[in-house]
């Protein structure tokens, strides 16, 4: 057994064990009591796992909970993702139909711009008194006769034939 009085590392044992417990300006009687209370080695061990144990199973189920959260997300995301891939087709879709019409459109836009270019065409012959390849043949001369009592003048008077024939 240990003999205090016969010991010459008395004082730097005590300081060890303060040291060791954390306790640096501990009496005797405390050192004392936190020794009888941390029990021996193996309980210290065994305490110990059980502490970091509970310590690790606290920590998983704190992870547990958050990967919990983060599947939720996930599953929230993956629905949303779903519902706007439907969206998108459906857009998609509506844009293609569209996008047909709009050719179609435009199909009926050239033919009818060409079908203006061609009445202008014609209408520009006619303003200008050229006869058409497919227009209806004029009367031969529409004018009405002159009557004989009529004043003579120096102005000349000309049918619409003579006109015509005059100005090509």
């Amino acid at each position: 057994m240990f003999d205090i009085k016969n010991s010459k590392f008395y004082a730097e044992i005590m300081g060890g064990l303060s040291r060791f417990f954390g306790l640096e300006s501990a009496t005797e009687a405390e050192l004392h009591q936190t020794l009888t209370e941390a029990g021996t080695l193996a309980e210290i061990k065994a305490n110990a796992a059980s502490e970091a144990t509970a310590a690790v199973a606290s920590k998983m189920a704190e992870f547990q909970t958050q990967l919990d959260a983060l599947n939720e997300k996930f599953t929230a995301a993956e629905a949303s993702d779903a519902e706007k891939t439907g969206k998108i087709t459906e857009l998609s879709s509506a844009l293609d139909t569209l996008i047909e019409t709009v050719a179609q459109k435009d199909t009926v836009i050239s033919n009818q711009t060409a079908q203006i270019a061609s009445l202008s065409g014609e209408l520009a012959a006619l303003k200008a008194g050229k006869p058409l390849a497919n227009a209806v043949p004029a009367p031969a001369d529409p004018a009405p006769p002159i009557p004989q009592n009529a004043r003579q003048s120096n102005a000349s008077v000309m049918t619409m034939g003579d006109f015509f024939e005059a100005i090509k």
